[in-house]
């Protein structure tokens, strides 16, 4: 908090929390003397991403504490660092949560590179869809903050669940080509989403739509949902897309009994596991409604 002593920078002063972007934890543990005393530290970090436009040259800079701010190669710091920290100081730990998020995680995309995909999909089949995937995306990222999870990954999977959607209007096929699609550009863990997002009884029988994918499709369809083990991911997304409509949020019973009318039907034992999800992410949240965290 500034006081007389601490004077706000010009970029804390501009921060708000949609701007900074979670990039992961990392166990930091240094043990060394520092002017004649013995310095420990040992602890949890969070990584966040501050990803608008900075102009250092205008930056406040509180003198007693910080010098002068110049901008660094990253592959440059890595290098260095793994021969010395004297000239720069910056725990190997968290320059690696930093570097694995702006090239990408091997099981999920980038924020930005999602959104690319979303954007490039969207002309394919426009639709709905679209706006509603952007509403689970925000409304898994608020739930994720409050839950103790990643929140940029539940933005990315909530915002690509529906991606199977870009190859034209379908039903189960849509579960099925996102699947694929997403272990085509090598995201796994959004390709699980695509498929189980539509199961949360992890069965193909609580399918709403029309069985459009051939036998050999089906096959692999079963065989997969069968062999993925479900996570708070899964949960989250399958909650999120049953409060989820285009327009936004709505009461998980509204939008359930909209897609009861659409398709006449809802297996009970989805409608169900739907409201059981949603009192599991009230109690991890800590809220006595879950609306408290997405409205």
């Amino acid at each position: 908090v500034p006081s007389e002593k601490f004077k706000p920078s010009v970029l804390q002063k501009r921060l708000t929390r949609t701007q900074l972007h979670y990039a992961g934890l990392f166990h930091g543990q240094y043990e060394k003397e520092f002017h004649g005393h013995m310095f420990r530290d040992n602890e949890i970090a969070r990584v966040f991403v501050y990803g608008e436009p900075v102009d250092i040259e205008n930056l406040t800079l509180q003198k007693s504490e910080v010098e002068e701010v110049r901008w660094f190669d990253l592959g440059e710091v890595w290098n260095e660092i793994q021969v010395s920290r004297d000239r720069i100081c910056v725990p190997m730990g968290g320059l690696k949560v930093l570097g694995e998020y702006l090239t990408g995680n091997s099981a999920y995309p980038t924020r930005i590179e999602a959104e690319k995909l979303l954007s490039e999909a969207e002309p394919l089949n426009p639709g709905s869809w679209v706006a509603h995937s952007r509403v689970v995306a925000a409304c898994a990222e608020k739930i994720a903050s409050a839950s103790g999870l990643n929140p940029d990954k539940a933005y990315v999977l909530g915002l690509l669940h529906d991606i199977g959607r870009r190859f034209g209007i379908s039903h189960m096929a849509h579960a099925y080509k996102g699947w694929k699609y997403m272990l085509e550009l090598g995201y796994p863990d959004v390709a699980k989403v695509c498929l189980t997002h539509s199961y949360n009884t992890q069965s193909l029988e609580d399918d709403l739509g029309n069985w459009d994918v051939s036998q050999e499709e089906l096959k692999e369809l079963t065989e997969a949902l069968a062999a993925y083990t479900y996570d708070d991911y899964d949960r989250l997304i399958q909650l999120c897309d049953s409060l989820a409509m285009a327009e936004g949020v709505v009461d998980i019973e509204v939008r359930m009994s909209d897609i009861k009318r659409r398709y006449g039907k809802y297996p009970q034992r989805k409608w169900d596991k739907n409201l059981e999800l949603k009192r599991y992410f009230e109690e991890k949240a800590g809220v006595a409604s879950i609306y408290e965290v997405v409205k």
